[in-house]
């Protein structure tokens, strides 16, 4: 996936515009005047350097919008693992957690895979805090509710966590 947007590109465009315009204009207004006084040096290095902060804007905004760009990439490639099997990693004794689910996490999960139109057919809680894994076919979910919205745990942030590892031990 590429890095970057085309938002961050037309952004860094303008704010070469941007200088590349003051420049033209402030060399313009130099050329048009017959007597160059103080007063018109201030106003021309003042014009210049308007100019010149719009620009560095426009580049700054370009980089936030490419920085988050990164992100969104990064988010999406650590999606293509969430359809990792968890299942065949999990032995049956730990697929069978007597712990109890509160009926909070349990709606939030529901209302989660219901908005994907996924139907979820059991939850189970583990001895890990706003960890759930939930079941839905032949697949197993690993779910964390710690945030804004449940997360479905990847590969790669499974074997990233210790704690997480040793449900796998």
């Amino acid at each position: 996936m590429k890095n970057v947007n085309i938002i961050g590109s037309i952004l860094r465009f303008a704010g070469y515009g941007v200088i590349g315009l003051g420049f033209i204009l402030a060399f313009w207004s130099m050329q048009n005047v017959d007597v160059i006084g103080f007063a018109h040096i201030q106003y021309i290095i003042s014009f210049l350097l308007i100019h010149v902060v719009v620009g560095i804007v426009l580049f700054g905004l370009s980089e936030i919008v490419n920085l988050l760009q990164i992100l969104v990439n990064r988010e999406a490639g650590n999606m293509i693992d969430v359809k990792y099997n968890v299942k065949k990693l999990y032995s049956e004794k730990q697929l069978h957690n007597k712990e109890t689910v509160s009926e909070k996490a349990k709606a939030e999960i529901v209302v989660f895979y219901g908005a994907e139109s996924i139907n979820s057919e059991d939850i189970q809680a583990t001895d890990l805090e706003d960890i759930y894994l939930v079941k839905r076919g032949d697949d197993i979910d690993i779910v964390e509710l710690g945030g804004f919205s449940p997360i479905i745990l990847s590969k790669k942030q499974i074997d990233k966590n210790p704690s997480l590892r040793k449900l796998f031990e």
